[in-house]
């Protein structure tokens, strides 16, 4: 799993409309898809918040401000009424806040620096340089607690401040540790160049060939049970035993996406859900009426019933996914595991396939 976090300064080169830009859209479809994560470090998050109030906004506001001095100072045009401008601040505020903490998985907290260690890289950078690298030291400090909260994961740093790789207190620091999971990339174009890979014969017909229908089915029959609460509220409550199934139809499987990644690249692993129609019929269930009790709503066509002997039916799409490896020379797909299964995938059409 890579766990990405991104410097200030790359954020403000995607911009302060950073989720709209065309780079920063594709790295959060490909982190949806997989196993990967993003972080947004606080010192980050706080410095992004105090970029956005006092130069972004603030120099928005002040343009406004004179545009109306301009209106006023005219002899020849009518006043323009001002507005609450403060309220005007905090709205935008908090909606740039909400936005940051929308697209990360988590703020992480900035933990106790030790104080020898900041005295320390004080000195060298007094000596070494004549900026005051300070906030470079918080955010490195950061991804150097993230590296050691999650070892099995590769920590993965985006900022072009050649800082990070390139000074030597910095170097030292992980070494000191031992640390060996982090990774620094220039940029999100970067990271998805080299991360985001397409193979040209991972497309529909593969995907299609390689349906794993003797595994799905029988990932399905080891939870049937979960199918009822589904179809009759009654057995929402866990001390409600399900009926036992009679009988399990696989109607249909249709491949809905996937994608491929490489964490390492000595092995490219390819994601695949599968939207699976199912057809599970359960034994009459004798101590109540089941349709006395509240159906779910749901967005398709309801297929689920009870039907005239008092047995629940479901009849629905579950999504299936799974994560298997691309055999690059005998151009396959091997080695599917079963991940998870979600009940109820409310899908009309066929589905469709995202390759990454």
């Amino acid at each position: 799993m890579h766990i990405l976090t991104l410097d200030s300064n790359s954020y403000r080169e995607l911009g302060m409309s950073f989720s709209d830009n065309i780079d920063f859209k594709y790295l959060s479809g490909f982190l949806s898809q997989g196993p990967h994560e993003l972080i947004l470090l606080d010192v980050v998050y706080k410095e992004l918040l105090d970029y956005f109030k006092h130069d972004y906004l603030g120099k928005l506001i002040n343009d406004y401000q004179n545009l109306i001095l301009r209106f006023e100072r005219n002899e020849f045009v009518d006043n323009i009424e001002i507005p609450d401008l403060s309220i005007i601040e905090t709205n935008a505020i908090k909606a740039f806040q909400e936005k940051l903490e929308a697209t990360c998985w988590k703020i992480f907290s900035t933990r106790l620096i030790e104080s020898e260690r900041l005295i320390n890289f004080s000195i060298f950078n007094k000596r070494e340089s004549k900026k005051d690298n300070t906030r470079d030291f918080l955010i490195w400090n950061s991804v150097i607690q993230l590296a050691i909260e999650y070892p099995e994961d590769k920590i993965v740093l985006i900022s072009r401040d050649k800082i990070f790789s390139e000074n030597e207190f910095f170097r030292r620091l992980p070494l000191a540790e031992n640390i060996k999971n982090i990774m620094i990339i220039e940029s999100v174009s970067q990271y998805l160049s080299e991360y985001g890979l397409r193979i040209h014969f991972v497309n529909d017909k593969l995907v299609n060939d390689s349906i794993p229908k003797d595994i799905i089915e029988k990932e399905l029959k080891n939870d049937l049970t979960c199918f009822p609460s589904y179809v009759s509220k009654y057995y929402y409550d866990g001390n409600v035993k399900p009926p036992k199934n009679e009988s399990l139809e696989i109607l249909d499987i249709k491949p809905y996406e996937y994608y491929t990644y490489s964490e390492d690249k000595s092995k490219i692993t390819v994601v695949i859900s599968y939207v699976v129609r199912i057809k599970a019929i359960y034994e009459s269930e004798k101590r109540v009426e089941l349709k006395n009790y509240e159906k779910d709503f749901y967005y398709e066509e309801i297929k689920h019933r009870i039907d005239n002997e008092n047995r629940p039916i479901y009849e629905n799409n579950v999504l299936f996914i799974f994560e298997g490896e691309v055999d690059m020379k005998n151009k396959k797909i091997v080695n599917q595991k079963f991940d998870d299964f979600i009940p109820d995938w409310n899908i009309k059409k066929a589905a469709h396939n995202t390759t990454i």
